[in-house]
């Protein structure tokens, strides 16, 4: 299996980072110890089965595409703001061998340490097209915590409308070897479809299933839906097109 790895930024407003603090921070969120060494502002280090590197640079990043990348964050609405002004960043990556969902699983796990600083104001995942702020990302920890994939941590969900319909997609399923996912509408509300997404987004990336064209995906008593494999003229892609069974 080939090696992979996953990179985050988390973005402050102000250069008065403590490095040694995230190992706390860890410890007392996780149970566990991260075994990293801290060495000319760079904590590296290997858990479980993954290379671990955390810089800190005292310079922001370029805001030119994260400022795009957030203005596409309808849910938080300062992005743009916080993108331009921060102070400095702090670089996240994980490197291994095991699937994506636990690399990204480590990841999270690691992103809610380092964004535990009183200065972190926003995380930033540009592979992913993600842009949100540290309490997002604290709460999707916490669904982490608790036994759910956080996938609104790792995948981006896009809207737009066309022919009277909404519609919501992903991008990102492809960093899981899975297809994009889209969904539309002319009687539920971006809303809707956004929840149904995240919904069958969730029970994808937990599974190993492939479904057939017209197969039924039953998600809960009230929510099920059909899946249609297809190539997206809108996201160049191959995609699963996903319809309300009612």
């Amino acid at each position: 299996m080939q090696e992979a790895f996953s990179l985050a930024f988390v973005l402050y407003k102000d250069l008065n980072i403590n490095a040694l603090k995230i190992l706390d921070d860890f410890e007392k969120r996780w149970d566990e110890k991260l075994p990293l060494e801290f060495k000319v502002d760079t904590l590296r280090g290997n858990y479980h089965q993954f290379q671990v590197v955390i810089s800190f640079v005292d310079t922001p990043i370029d805001v030119t595409e994260m400022a795009k990348i957030a203005q596409h964050n309808p849910f938080y609405q300062e992005g743009q703001r916080i993108a331009k002004n921060h102070r400095g960043h702090a670089i996240v990556a994980v490197k291994g061998v095991s699937s994506a969902v636990e690399r990204f699983r480590v990841l999270t796990k690691i992103l809610a340490a380092v964004a535990s600083s009183y200065n972190a104001v926003a995380i930033y995942q540009g592979a992913s097209q993600l842009f949100y702020s540290r309490d997002f990302l604290l709460e999707q920890a916490r669904l982490l915590q608790e036994g759910y994939l956080p996938v609104q941590a790792w995948i981006y969900f896009g809207f737009y409308s066309h022919e009277n319909a909404f519609w919501c997609y992903t991008q990102g399923m492809g960093q899981f070897g899975r297809e994009e996912l889209e969904i539309a509408s002319d009687r539920h509300t971006p809303r809707q479809l956004h929840e149904a997404l995240i919904q069958f987004a969730y029970h994808y990336l937990s599974s190993h299933r492939q479904w057939n064209d017209g197969e039924l995906v039953v998600l809960n008593e009230e929510l099920s839906l059909i899946v249609h494999p297809r190539y997206s003229p809108t996201l160049k892609s191959d995609t699963l097109l996903l319809s309300f069974d009612s």
